[in-house]
């Protein structure tokens, strides 16, 4: 669990947002934590104190779990789908430069302006 003081990544950039622009107001008094009814939370904007936050492994400001990790086999769906597009796109190409792609896709580069190329023979 990647949490930045005991919130997610989204959180922290609003609370952070908030800090940098003038917009945060701290609390004057500790807030009472809706997991265990204390008044133990310090800190504002937040919905949970740190330890029922770290005990349901949630963000203690939107109270969400973060998203699971990708699995291998998403992973390699979501490659294979990219592949797949990449290949029709270059079916769109004219030869000379469908088969300049293909030399460079087996060496495993693939330059920014054979995809700008694609992109414009192809659309978007």
């Amino acid at each position: 669990l990647d949490l930045r003081g005991g919130v997610c990544a989204k959180c922290y950039e609003v609370i952070e947002w908030k800090r940098r622009y003038g917009k945060y107001k701290p609390l004057k008094q500790p807030a009472k934590c809706l997991g265990c009814n204390q008044k133990a939370v310090h800190q504002a904007y937040h919905q949970l104190c740190p330890p029922c936050a770290g005990s349901r492994r949630v963000c203690a400001k939107c109270m969400r779990a973060p998203p699971a990790p990708p699995t291998a086999e998403e992973l390699e769906a979501k490659e294979a789908q990219a592949h797949a597009s990449l290949e029709s796109r270059l079916g769109a190409l004219p030869e000379r430069q469908r088969r300049t792609a293909q030399r460079q896709l087996a060496v495993g580069a693939v330059p920014v302006s054979l995809t700008a190329r694609i992109e414009r023979s192809h659309g978007p």
